[in-house]
């Protein structure tokens, strides 16, 4: 798991199309945010209230590809 305090920032070696997920450890989504054309993606954690823990980070390619991460919020 990589530890995190507010900000994630995501980065690609080509510009990416698909869906970036978070989700508690009960599999609970606590949001969805979309993703076109960007090689880079951040986004404040502190947006959405989170607690300190473990949670799920996914994205899902426009080409089927899926990525999964386990992040823990300090």
């Amino acid at each position: 798991p990589n530890p995190v305090n507010d900000w994630i920032e995501l980065k690609w070696k080509t510009a990416v199309n698909g869906t970036i997920y978070l989700y508690d450890l009960m599999g609970k989504e606590i949001f969805s945010k979309k993703i076109l054309n960007s090689r880079i993606i951040d986004f404040n954690l502190m947006d959405y209230s989170l607690k300190t823990g473990t949670y799920l980070l996914k994205f899902e390619s426009d080409k089927g590809g899926i990525v999964q991460q386990k992040i823990i919020k300090l």
